[in-house]
């Protein structure tokens, strides 16, 4: 039986270069947002493993990302990629968050480095927001859904893709998950 390679340093930078690299993310802004780039998404996501994070104590070698401080982002993966919008109220409405995501550019059909976004023929309307697998009603709080401020794992979808999957079909024959 082989060795098993040497564990990779801390020092070594190259080995840790593409942890924090991004697949796609959009900053959500009133006048339509704009692309964050891959290299910087990670950074802004607060995702970059650091040296002087907690380690695992039967891997130290491998570095942590240390907890996040940033309180006034949601974040919501819709069509691979992360919508980030200031949204430090979470006693307003579902509704509200997206109106607020849709005016900042989820759903338009954005070019991106990492390929073209799917557009929400409906814009909120066509928007359906999960948190913890529970679908998330127009009409509540964001709040009320035990969303904590702060939170980068909502999911968005398309609201025809929910549609199908109550009926128990899957995606659409036109649709990406086939290609």
């Amino acid at each position: 039986m082989s060795e098993p390679d040497a564990a990779p340093t801390v020092d070594n930078d190259g080995y840790w270069k593409d942890v924090g690299l991004g697949k796609g993310a959009w900053q959500c802004d009133d006048d339509g947002g704009f692309e964050i780039k891959p290299d910087e998404e990670g950074a802004i996501f607060e995702e970059i493993p650091t040296a002087t994070s907690e380690r695992f104590e039967i891997i130290p070698y491998v570095l942590t990302v240390p907890p996040r401080t940033d309180e006034e982002h949601v974040a919501v993966f819709f069509d691979g990629c992360r919508y980030r919008l200031a949204f430090p109220d979470l006693a307003k409405s579902v509704r509200a968050l997206k109106e607020a995501l849709v005016r900042g550019g989820l759903g338009a059909g954005a070019e991106m480095t990492t390929g073209r976004r799917a557009v929400l023929d409906n814009g909120a309307d066509d928007l359906v927001i999960f948190y913890r697998m529970v679908e998330m009603e127009d009409d509540k709080s964001v709040e009320s859904y035990g969303v904590p401020v702060g939170c980068k794992i909502l999911l968005g979808c398309d609201r025809r893709l929910v549609e199908r999957a109550r009926k128990g079909l899957g995606p659409g024959e036109d649709d990406d998950y086939w290609a």
